[in-house]
C-alpha cells in the first residue's frame, strides 16, 4: 500500500495507481504531480534514499506513509526490543530517523493515518507520539549510543588515514 520508490530502477510509483515516474522528475519540484502528495527524503532510513509522503488525501484526510522508518506499530509489537532488532539488522540512521519521526508529529498535528513499512496497521497521530517516546526510552537509548560510539570509531580511523596521507605528501621528495 502507498508509494515506493524502486532504487534499483530509479523509479517511484504509487500503489494502485498508473503513476510511474523517473525519480529524477519527482526531486526537483518537492510533489508528485499532485501538489497534496508531499515527499520528503529521509536520508537512510532502511532503504538508500529512503522518502516519506504527507497526503492529503480527499476520503481519509492527511495521512503519512513513513515507510520504514517505523518498520510496525508498538501496537502490534509493544516489546521496543523488536525495534531495536530491526535497526540493528537494517543500519538505519537512527537519529535521523527519530529526527524525521519528530518533524512528521509537530509539523502534521492534523494528520489522521499514519501508515508505517510492511504492511502493517495504521497508526493515529497519538499512536505516533507514543513510538517517539518509546524511542526516548532508556532502553532504546542504547542502540543511539552504540551508533554513536560506531561513529566516532569509524571517524577515528579515517582521521588516521588523513595524517597517514599528510605524512606521505611531507615525505615526498
Amino acid at each position: 500500500m502507498g508509494p515506493h520508490y524502486q532504487h534499483e530502477v530509479g523509479h517511484l510509483f504509487l500503489t494502485g495507481t498508473n503513476i510511474y515516474i523517473p525519480i529524477e522528475d519527482v526531486y526537483p519540484n518537492g510533489y508528485i504531480e499532485d501538489e497534496r502528495i508531499r515527499y520528503f527524503c529521509t536520508y537512510r532510513a532502511h532503504s538508500r534514499d529512503e522518502i516519506y509522503y504527507i497526503i492529503d488525501s480527499e476520503n481519509e484526510g492527511k495521512i503519512a506513509f513513513v515507510g520504514d522508518l517505523i518498520h510496525f506499530p508498538l501496537s502490534e509489537h509493544p516489546d521496543i526490543e523488536d525495534h531495536k532488532y530491526l535497526d540493528r539488522t537494517f543500519a538505519l540512521n537512527i537519529f535521523r530517523k527519530y529526527s524525521n519521526l519528530k518533524d512528521i508529529y509537530a509539523n502534521n498535528p492534523d494528520l489522521k493515518r499514519v501508515y508505517a513499512g510492511h504492511a502493517a496497521g495504521p497508526m493515529t497521530h497519538d499512536d505516533l507520539r507514543k513510538y517517539i517516546s518509546a524511542l526516548e526510552s532508556k532502553n532504546y537509548r542504547e542502540i543511539f549510543q552504540e551508533y554513536l560510539e560506531g561513529w566516532k570509531s569509524t571517524l577515528r580511523e579515517y582521521d588516521g588515514i588523513l595524517r597517514d596521507m599528510s605524512a606521505t605528501e611531507k615525505t615526498k621528495p
